[in-house]
């Protein structure tokens, strides 16, 4: 109720800003969800010596084009056809309509994962900027928002969490915590979140690693829950590995009932831990007083 009253009161200008902002910044989430995993798996496989045989054997016609990508060049192209797209043909969710869906070169389909991730993208975008108005403090948490946003569609699609976004979000977490501009968290509670989110999920890897001689969770989740914890502070650590925890063995649990498998796919715990710590920052004092509320009434 208090989201709606705040948006029914807000001027259309910051609506329509807020929108405008989240689907550009939701075309940008597509293109680093699309080329970073890309960079980062050619990295992995490319030998530290060029010269070697292995390296000769290693070689793919598509090395060039992995060689010189980054997140800005080449130009946004069809990934069947490599046409170029063309201006028109790049405006967030208003193209896809126009196109209706298909590539104007090819007609290979464009997957629905690009307009379904600008709304996402819009929908946060509206409700940080109705929240909080246009300003510097929008941008910040946008940043954050979104950032948690690239990680689950890379972590969902590739069951990676790069260093790229998960140090960067750890970072400026840190120093963000020396302005006004997040979660109202003071430097020491940023770096003790920092810490223990890191060693929480690393404790845990490596008793399960001696108990069951198996990987339960990767690296970067050390490193996402890190950065959480820089942006959230200690205190939310518990709830959220909580919340993680419930949501992941929920939707694990469905997911092999549905498919009547013993053993599916490995699940990424990434977008469960995203889920968790936008949750904690945008509805985290409600949940822990709603707890309060129906546990000690």
């Amino acid at each position: 109720m208090i989201i709606i009253d705040l948006f029914l009161s807000t001027n259309f200008d910051t609506i329509l800003t807020a929108i405008l902002i989240g689907l550009i910044s939701g075309s940008f989430v597509n293109v680093v969800a699309y080329r970073l995993p890309l960079i980062v798996h050619y990295r992995w496989s490319t030998p530290k010596n060029p010269e070697s045989e292995c390296a000769a054997k290693a070689k793919h016609p598509s090395d060039a084009y992995l060689k010189n990508l980054s997140l800005h060049l080449p130009r946004s192209h069809c990934p069947v056809c490599k046409e170029t797209i063309r201006a028109w043909e790049n405006i967030p969710l208003v193209s896809y309509i126009f196109l209706r869906g298909k590539c104007s070169t090819c007609s290979t389909p464009i997957s629905k994962q690009y307009t379904i991730v600008e709304l996402i993208s819009a929908a946060l975008a509206l409700f940080i900027g109705v929240r909080y108005s246009i300003n510097f403090q929008f941008i910040t948490l946008l940043f954050f928002t979104l950032t948690l946003l690239t990680l689950t569609v890379i972590d969902i699609k590739h069951l990676i969490l790069p260093d790229e976004l998960t140090l960067s979000l750890l970072w400026f977490g840190l120093l963000v915590s020396l302005t006004n501009l997040g979660f109202d968290i003071s430097p020491r509670e940023s770096i003790l979140g920092a810490v223990l989110g890191y060693l929480a999920l690393w404790i845990f890897y490596w008793g399960f690693r001696l108990i069951t001689n198996k990987e339960g969770i990767g690296f970067g989740d050390f490193k996402l829950l890190a950065a959480l914890g820089a942006w959230l502070g200690w205190q939310s650590l518990l709830p959220i590995i909580m919340l993680a925890s419930l949501s992941g063995a929920i939707f694990g649990t469905v997911t092999r009932f549905r498919s009547h498998e013993k053993a599916s796919r490995l699940i990424p715990f990434g977008p469960f831990l995203a889920a968790a710590g936008l949750t904690m920052a945008f509805g985290g004092n409600e949940i822990i007083s709603f707890y309060i509320e129906t546990v000690y009434g």
